[in-house]
């Protein structure tokens, strides 16, 4: 959404507090059905996803709002890495390499 894209860092604290949680609370069902949809329609197909759809999608919620603001001012840039960045994650999430990370359930 293009619209996200002018929304500075603290303005998504105003963003937030302004909708109703309960339609916060529908956009994250949302998104939590499709991710586990799409890690059954992967694993169904013969990909071995080997973490929850929640892990994965905590991966990739950081990694979608930071290419929202890469090159502004006073962003950090991602230095053209998102491919790799990606393919991290896709690594992580197919068991080909080990981090240790913890994750905080809602």
């Amino acid at each position: 959404m293009p619209e996200l894209q002018l929304i500075a860092g603290s303005d998504y604290d105003l963003l937030f507090r302004r909708v109703p949680a309960e339609t916060v609370q529908m956009h994250l069902e949302s998104d939590r059905a499709f991710m586990a949809g799409l890690v059954s329609r992967c694993r169904e197909a013969g990909i071995p996803i080997r973490v929850p759809p929640e892990q994965m999608a905590g991966l990739l919620y950081p990694l979608v709002l930071s290419t929202l603001h890469e090159g502004k001012v006073g962003q950090v840039s991602l230095g053209g890495n998102v491919e790799a960045l990606l393919e991290l994650v896709a690594a992580y999430c197919l068991g080909e390499v080990g981090l240790e990370l913890q994750w905080i359930e809602d």
